[in-house]
């Protein structure tokens, strides 16, 4: 894919005509949302001269409150709680660094390091993965210049908001770094595309651009600001109210039987031990405001029965693994699993249970690392009866015994695999 470049001395001008740019672009292959479409897509690369005094360009589907939405989102992290819905937010991955940003400007105005890197290797692995990758930050001639990589940019819908909260977040550094001035902006998109049902309207903006001027004075914004930042922060902080009531209410409402009927359903055991997205979806669906009450430990209601514990442990155990695929996240809450299914072979009911419902409360000691668990746990596998779930058991043993660790889990938790593990995950059966 060839690079299209656009340079232009005011913001809107460079926005209009990388639209026009990709109205042009070849149709190619891809994916939306992991459904096959054809898309209009180029690599951008879009230097602006100057960004201090600018005007925005209106090209985007949404008016002026929702701008300063997202300029809040990006600058303040007003939406930072919805992070645990969609396993991120910009702002939540970038901010723990904004303060070094700032100092290293402050420092050293020649700087090189001043990067705001927003995807790493964790959000990478999600499996809708952060669209914005890094942020740059350089001082000349004492202005902040601002080099911004987007993986992939939709060219229609995000891109004129996308810019202009990033931009205000560079306004909000150069201020809190003492620099008076914003330099230049350069938008680097490697995917920079139109999905095929915003064709219609990317080609009724690029008429518009040609017909009128469809822009408004930064003014404008400053005002809408204004009249309704406390606003839409209010809002934000209603909705986190109302997120934690829904997830409240929802470990109250929910029973331990809903998990134990969905998960022994016999149409779903064949996904048990498999990675399926139907499946997870299912479980993200029906489960997940009872997942993130469980890993808040809200679920303590549920230990009144052996059954009860089971779905617990199913919930911490099994759906953290199937709503949190490639992330550190699948194994966040193993130790709660694991005190829970600790507790539960020590109950009388435990023995009653059928063999695959005791089978998941043994799952927790499989997960573990520790050797003096699966010490504990051998005995339990041979008790249980079921022969392919003890040679199982004994081959997890075995890594734990050799490596102290899952060599395997090694990438997904940034953990660096010493040279004997990486030839024993070139093996078979080396993951699980």
């Amino acid at each position: 894919m060839m690079v299209t470049y656009i340079h232009e001395a005011e913001l809107h001008k460079g926005i209009e005509e990388a639209m026009k740019a990709l109205n042009k672009a070849d149709v190619v292959l891809g994916k939306n949302q992991d459904l096959e479409d054809q898309l209009k897509e180029i690599h951008l690369v879009m230097e602006i001269d100057g960004v201090q005094d600018l005007k925005i360009t209106m090209a985007m589907p949404t008016g002026l409150e929702t701008l300063v939405d997202y300029v809040l989102e990006i600058v303040e992290g007003t939406k930072d709680f919805e992070k645990d819905m969609y396993g991120y937010t910009y702002h939540d991955l970038f901010s723990k660094n904004i303060d070094f940003v700032i100092n290293k400007l402050k420092e050293d105005p020649t700087t090189r390091q001043a990067t705001l890197h927003v995807a790493n290797q964790k959000a990478a692995r999600l499996t809708h993965p952060p669209c914005l990758q890094l942020i740059h930050y350089t001082i000349k001639d004492g202005k902040l210049n601002t080099n911004v990589v987007f993986r992939s940019n939709d060219g229609v819908k995000a891109v004129a908001m996308n810019v202009f909260a990033l931009i205000e977040l560079s306004r909000y550094i150069a201020k809190e770094a003492g620099i008076k001035e914003l330099g230049s902006y350069t938008h680097n998109a490697l995917s920079f595309h139109a999905y095929s049902r915003d064709w219609k309207a990317l080609e009724g903006y690029c008429k518009m651009f040609d017909a009128r001027d469809c822009t408004i004075e930064y003014e404008d914004y400053l005002e809408a600001y204004a009249d309704y930042a406390d606003e839409s922060r209010e809002k934000s902080e209603q909705l986190k109210i109302e997120q934690e009531k829904k997830i409240f209410n929802t470990m109250r409402k929910m029973q331990w039987q809903n998990v134990l009927d969905f998960w022994f359903n016999p149409d779903n055991k064949p996904f048990w031990f498999q990675k399926n997205e139907k499946f997870d979806q299912q479980i993200k669906e029906k489960f997940y405001d009872v997942w993130v009450a469980g890993s808040h430990g809200l679920l303590a209601d549920w230990s009144d029965s052996i059954q009860g514990i089971l779905a617990e442990i199913i919930v911490l155990d099994q759906f953290s693994r199937n709503l949190n695929r490639n992330s550190a996240s699948s194994f966040a809450q193993d130790g709660m699993a694991l005190m829970l299914a600790q507790e539960a072979v020590k109950e009388p009911e435990f023995s009653a249970l059928p063999e695959d419902q005791k089978i998941f409360i043994l799952m927790p000691f499989m997960h573990s690392e520790s050797s003096s668990i699966h010490e504990q746990a051998l005995p339990l596998f041979e008790e249980l009866g079921d022969e392919s779930t003890l040679q199982f058991e004994i081959k997890h043993k075995a890594i734990i015994d050799k490596f102290g660790r899952y060599p395997h889990r090694n990438e997904t938790l940034n953990r660096q695999s010493t040279s004997e593990e990486l030839e024993f995950l070139k093996q078979p059966d080396s993951s699980f």
